[in-house]
């Protein structure tokens, strides 16, 4: 064995007692201390996991660091991952339990869950405790500085049909809940009505109407300032109104009544089709933009406008001549340089005076030997 059992390893040859007895190099020696490593070798835990422990190992007071999480039954834990697990259990004694506690269901004909007995009432009460009154049979429970009391669970309990809950909870002095449930058994009880229950100092009813020909909905109130209803009407779509609303029921849009309650109503943003007699802004005379034209751009511009505008002031017309003399085709747009303010008799005689911007021959000229005829343009710019 190349471990001497205290993990010391041992070799078999000694080379350099080998070259002192003049012990030459041979195939056999070197094979067998050859042997030796491999033997050891073989006795060792590989990482990869090929070779496996065949004994318990001591680990002599050390630590086995940088664990990962284990998957199986049998793999090691960290002391990271018990602690995090230990801390996700309640102690047996006296637990603090967080969040909603599922309790045991007893066997049927066995005994069911089982909670403390307790031989007196707590004098002094911490909130969030709950006792059983040893006098009446009654549970108690705890909240900040006042003691709710519950009948005893033993003593059957029978509702009414219709329950009222109006006295205010204050929890940590910080939220008051006021709440009233009401069931009405005549049909018609809608949303849009004025009539109902009194909605005085609570803030909030319920209504759980009886009958399929009556809403089902909720009374909100602002004391002395503003109530209304909100709910299911009874042609089955949500509404709000009522009460300050007066008897009007506001059916409220969402994703399921878009076609139907806003479509018939407004127009869309891409190619609306408008009815009736819409209206518009209407623009300065000689606006020129994307902006639609109402009718009264229209008689201004045709109109009363064109009075206003001034001589070659853009849309207007004016009868000009060609210079130097060219034909120009009808349609065609020209600079004002090459045009000059003429009269019936064509190019001959006009005057000497250019008109500024752009225009567009309304018909034909024609080349009178160095002069162009007249026609009528129009300024586009």
């Amino acid at each position: 064995m190349p471990f001497d059992g205290s993990g010391n390893f041992n070799r078999v040859m000694n080379w350099v007692n080998d070259a002192l007895a003049n012990i030459k190099i041979v195939a056999s020696r070197h094979d067998s201390e050859d042997d030796n490593f491999a033997a050891g070798l073989s006795q060792c835990i590989t990482k990869d996991g090929q070779t496996q422990p065949t004994a318990n190992i001591p680990m002599n007071g050390k630590k086995i660091i940088n664990l990962a999480a284990p998957t199986n039954p049998t793999d090691a834990a960290s002391k990271t991952y018990v602690d995090t697990a230990d801390a996700l259990k309640a102690p047996l004694a006296s637990p603090t339990f967080t969040g909603k506690v599922t309790m045991p269901t007893g066997a049927a004909a066995g005994a069911g869950m089982r909670l403390p007995v307790v031989t007196a009432n707590p004098t002094t009460p911490t909130s969030g405790d709950v006792w059983p009154d040893i006098t009446t049979g009654a549970w108690k429970y705890r909240l900040t500085s006042t003691t709710i009391t519950f009948a005893a669970l033993e003593i059957a309990q029978t509702w009414t049909a219709a329950q009222t809950y109006s006295a205010a909870t204050t929890m940590n002095g910080l939220l008051s809940i006021f709440a009233g449930v009401h069931s009405y058994g005549s049909t018609g009880q809608a949303i849009g009505v004025v009539a109902g229950p009194a909605v005085t100092a609570t803030t909030f009813y319920g209504h759980a109407a009886a009958g399929a020909g009556n809403a089902a909905f909720i009374t909100l109130d602002r004391p002395g300032a503003f109530a209304a209803n909100f709910g299911i009407d009874t042609d089955n779509k949500w509404k709000v109104g009522g009460f300050s609303m007066g008897n009007n029921a506001y059916e409220i849009v969402h994703m399921g009544n878009l076609a139907t309650t806003l479509d018939p109503t407004y127009a869309k943003l891409a190619s609306p089709a408008l009815t009736g007699t819409p209206t518009a802004p209407t623009a300065a005379v000689a606006t020129n933009t994307t902006q639609l034209a109402t009718t009264a751009f229209v008689q201004a511009s045709i109109g009363p406008g064109n009075a206003a505008l001034g001589l070659g002031a853009v849309g207007t017309y004016a009868l000009l001549g060609t210079n130097p003399g060219a034909n120009i085709t009808e349609g065609a747009v020209v600079a004002g340089s090459g045009l000059r303010y003429t009269h019936c008799g064509g190019f001959v005689g006009a005057g000497t005076n250019a008109p500024p911007g752009s225009w567009r021959a309304m018909g034909p000229t024609t080349n009178g030997g160095g002069a162009s005829g007249a026609s009528v343009f129009l300024r586009v710019s």
